[in-house]
């Protein structure tokens, strides 16, 4: 399944159903993450997310869940979210 590179092929959901999963929860995770942020009206809150998300990803971080992690940071490096400078500049380093 994953050496045969079965799901960049047509029938990738029967020939690779596990990778086919893997790469669809991974995309699900990292559109939650966006439209967690972008549906927030106030950048006060906008910036709460933000923190609550990185905050997340330390945790992921921490316990090896490297897939997780990504996803999560795929979804604040798209560009949607890039873009929200005020964000980003508003969120205090710690």
């Amino acid at each position: 399944e994953f050496l045969g590179q079965s799901w960049k092929k047509k029938n990738c959901k029967v020939e690779a159903p596990n990778i086919f999963r893997l790469i669809e929860h991974f995309n699900q995770v990292s559109s939650w993450c966006q439209a967690m942020i972008l549906s927030q009206r106030s950048l006060r809150q906008r910036a709460y997310v933000l923190g609550r998300l990185l905050k997340i990803c330390f945790y992921l971080d921490r316990f090896e869940n490297l897939n997780s992690f990504c996803a999560i940071m795929s979804g604040l490096r798209a560009n949607p979210i890039f873009r929200l400078k005020k964000t980003f500049s508003s969120w205090p380093l710690v």
